[in-house]
């Protein structure tokens, strides 16, 4: 019986290290993001906790899709590997899918980026800078996703992880 509850102790003890082990930042790569504004919402996640982007370590799927440089102020940037629109406006970095609302077409195949948004060419639909809808048939803001700036002008999406629109990823 005793070496049963030396067992447990040293299995509870083990385990209670386990999500300060996992948590870390493997190689310390990508900074945390703050700020920005907005809630950050995991969509990998079968929970509905959100956080405010802060803490916690980087999200798990960051994907580096370019440097400061490769993003021009006031404009979206396709990404069609990742079917995204990246921006970058005065409050930081943000990205959202390329996919239209209406019927899932990819604007970046069937479709133009342009000065103020984004148009669908399958139905006709228009989305302003941020994803929202100018003109239908599509009746849905373009769904955001997490955006990390590092501390050597690397930026990070993660694709899995659904923000607010509003959420933008400070320059460090």
């Amino acid at each position: 019986m005793r070496k049963r509850r030396v067992f447990l102790k040293v299995l509870g003890v083990g385990a209670a290290g386990l999500p300060v082990a996992c948590g870390d930042d493997e190689g310390g790569q990508v900074g945390q993001a703050g700020g920005g504004g907005g809630s950050v919402t995991s969509s990998a996640s079968s929970s509905s906790s959100t956080t405010n982007g802060v803490g916690g370590g980087p999200p798990a799927n960051l994907i580096e899709v370019g440097l400061l440089q490769d993003f021009p102020f006031g404009k979206l940037t396709g990404h069609s590997e990742l079917e995204l629109l990246i921006g970058f406006d005065d409050d930081g970095f943000y990205a959202m899918t390329s996919r239209c609302t209406h019927k899932n077409c990819d604007m970046l195949d069937e479709g133009e980026i342009h000065s103020v948004g984004v148009d669908c060419y399958c139905h006709g639909s228009m989305f302003d800078l941020n994803g929202e809808v100018v003109t239908g048939p599509a009746n849905n803001t373009l769904r955001h996703f997490y955006v990390e700036v590092s501390d050597n002008s690397r930026v990070y999406v993660d694709p899995e992880m659904e923000v607010d629109v509003m959420f933008r990823a400070p320059i460090p």
